[in-house]
């Protein structure tokens, strides 16, 4: 829970019109490194995998100087991809809040253009949590509870 974490997602909280409270509770960080590690614009662990893997050039496996979460240099084209509305890996999910496709669209200001801009991605996971579990608390508290993830 870094100052600069804290800063980013009391910003956001600020511009989605939501409580400054929820930059600090720990339900929203925990959330956050479960999902991402804290990592804007990381793409789901599903792009190194079948042909979106073989396409990148990364893999699934953790121990691989090829995983995905490794490979940032990649990133950058799984964006644009992504920004162009195309879906080829099993999950569409990137950023802060591991956010699909069809939320970034919802959540963020600019929709899925805003995949990889830090203020965006925090935007868009509070606004989620907000409309599907009300607050950070609750949505940690069904964290996994009725499918992977929350």
């Amino acid at each position: 829970r870094s100052p600069e974490c804290v800063a980013l997602f009391e910003n956001a909280a600020r511009v989605a019109g939501l409580p400054v409270e929820w930059a600090r509770d720990s339900g929203l960080h925990n959330i956050l490194r479960r999902e991402s590690g804290g990592r804007v614009g990381i793409p789901n662990f599903t792009y190194g995998k079948d042909n979106a893997g073989r396409r990148f050039g990364t893999t699934t496996r953790s121990k691989s100087e090829n995983f995905i979460h490794r490979r940032t240099d990649v990133w950058p084209a799984i964006h644009d991809e992504l920004k162009s509305g195309r879906k080829s890996a099993k999950s569409t999910a990137t950023g802060l809040g591991q956010l699909i496709l069809d939320n970034t669209e919802a959540y963020y200001p600019s929709g899925r253009q805003g995949i990889g801009n830090a203020l965006e991605e925090a935007i868009g996971m509070l606004k989620y949590i907000a409309r599907r579990y009300k607050n950070p608390a609750r949505a940690w508290k069904l964290y996994g509870t009725k499918f992977k993830g929350y």
